[in-house]
């Protein structure tokens, strides 16, 4: 009987250790936020250039070098590639993007993964869809900075 009541103790002593070690983890786990921007782009030397707005980090200027992808139609364009991102305040936080899109007369759409990050961007991780014209997007989708 001893045993037993030995053997029930150990056990709840362990699930509270598991608990408070995931309580621990979950909540030094990074925090997930929205990540919303809109980019305004022209054509410059090959590729595109802009400014634009990152919701929550302000201004921005950014370089969008596309190369050539599968098309979703005849006549529409498909392209992929990386978008730097970077504060018009801060030159050293950039985000660098991973693309993919298309776009079909004056509608885009597409993909994209945050990749890598430095200065208030630094450890940034995340990912979200595009839609807007071919020079005028929006990236909606959820960034994650570990620091």
């Amino acid at each position: 009987m001893h045993s037993k009541r030995q053997f029930v103790l150990g056990i709840t002593v362990i699930a509270a250790l598991l608990v408070g070690v995931l309580a621990a983890t979950a909540s030094a786990a990074p925090p997930v936020r929205p990540f919303d921007a809109h980019f305004n782009d022209r054509s410059c030397g090959g590729k595109l250039c802009g400014t634009g707005t990152v919701i929550g980090f302000g201004r921005v200027k950014t370089e969008l070098a596309l190369g050539a992808a599968a098309a979703p139609a005849p006549g529409c364009l498909g392209g992929k590639g990386p978008r730097t991102v970077t504060l018009e305040n801060d030159a050293n936080s950039t985000l660098r993007l991973a693309v993919q899109g298309s776009a079909c007369g004056t509608r885009a759409w597409g993909t994209f993964k945050i990749v890598s990050g430095t200065g208030v961007f630094a450890g940034a991780k995340g990912s979200g869809i595009i839609w807007g014209t071919p020079f005028s997007v929006r990236y909606f989708g959820v960034l994650t900075l570990t620091t």
